[in-house]
């Protein structure tokens, strides 16, 4: 419903393959969580962004 009146999702608290698969089930947009990453400090996210840039 949200994303019928232009809102982005974003699902907090992924901690799982079957949160992510539930949450990729029901069209989310965003997701965030420990599944895909620990909390990162603002070095340690640059130093993240250039790995995924270099790949």
């Amino acid at each position: 419903m949200l994303h019928e009146m232009g809102y982005e999702t974003v699902i907090e608290g992924i901690e799982n393959q079957h949160a992510m698969q539930t949450v990729s089930d029901i069209g989310c947009q965003g997701v965030q969580g420990f599944y895909l990453s620990k909390p990162l400090s603002v070095s340690q996210l640059a130093d993240k962004a250039m790995d995924i840039q270099k790949n």
